[in-house]
C-alpha cells in the first residue's frame, strides 16, 4: 500500500515540476519584443508614441501620465506613469527617462535604478510597411544583474538572477503587447 502512495506522490510531483518547466519555457520563449501591425501612416503612429497627451489615451485604462500639454518628448524628459496597483486603493509610479529620440522611427526610455545600472530599458520603434501601414514594436531590456554579483555569491545566485530576469522580461513583454493592442485599436478608429 505504501508503495502505491509513494508512486502516486512521485508521479504527481513529476507532473507539477514538468508543468512548471513547460510554463517557464513557454513564457520566456517569446523573447523581449512585442509588436503590432497597424494600418496608419508612420507620422500618425509616431504622434501617438512620442506625445504624453496621446500616450495617456492608449497606455493603460488606469494610467496617469505626466507631464502633459508640452508636446512631443525630447531627450532628457522624465515621463511619470502612475497606475492602479494590484490591491484595491494602491498605486504604482514608474519614471521613464527619455534617452533617444530618432523621429519618426525610435524612442528609447530608461527606468533609473538605485545604482549606475538602470532597472530596465524600453525601446519603441515605428517600422514602415507597405501601403500606408506600420509595425510598432516595443522591446524590453532587463540588465544582466548576475554580472554584477561578487564571485563569492556563487553560481546558484547568478542562475537565480538570470531566471528572474527572464521571467521579468516575459511578464513585461506580455504587458507591452496589451498596451500595443490598445494603441492599435485607438489608431485604427475612423
Amino acid at each position: 500500500m505504501l508503495k502505491w502512495i509513494g508512486g502516486i506522490a512521485l508521479v504527481l510531483t513529476l507532473l507539477v515540476i514538468g508543468t512548471c518547466w513547460y510554463g517557464y519555457r513557454t513564457l520566456t520563449g517569446g523573447g523581449d519584443t512585442a509588436s503590432v501591425h497597424v494600418a496608419v501612416s508612420a507620422e500618425r503612429g509616431w504622434a501617438y508614441i512620442s506625445d504624453p497627451d496621446s500616450m495617456a489615451v492608449w497606455y493603460e485604462t488606469t494610467a496617469t501620465i505626466s507631464p502633459r500639454g508640452k508636446g512631443p518628448l525630447v531627450v532628457g524628459d522624465t515621463l511619470r506613469v502612475r497606475t492602479t496597483g494590484a490591491t484595491p486603493g494602491s498605486t504604482q509610479e514608474t519614471s521613464w527617462i527619455v534617452e533617444v529620440v530618432d523621429a519618426p522611427r525610435r524612442i528609447s526610455y530608461m527606468t533609473p535604478g538605485d545604482s549606475t545600472i538602470p532597472i530596465l530599458r524600453r525601446e519603441d520603434a515605428i517600422i514602415p510597411g507597405p501601403a500606408d501601414s506600420i509595425a510598432i514594436t516595443s522591446r524590453i531590456i532587463v540588465p544582466d544583474l548576475a554580472k554584477e554579483l561578487p564571485d563569492s555569491a556563487g553560481a546558484g545566485a547568478g542562475r537565480m538572477l538570470e531566471t528572474t530576469g527572464k521571467i521579468m522580461t516575459a511578464a513585461m513583454r506580455l504587458a507591452e503587447q496589451g498596451r500595443l493592442e490598445r494603441l492599435k485599436a485607438h489608431l485604427e478608429k475612423p
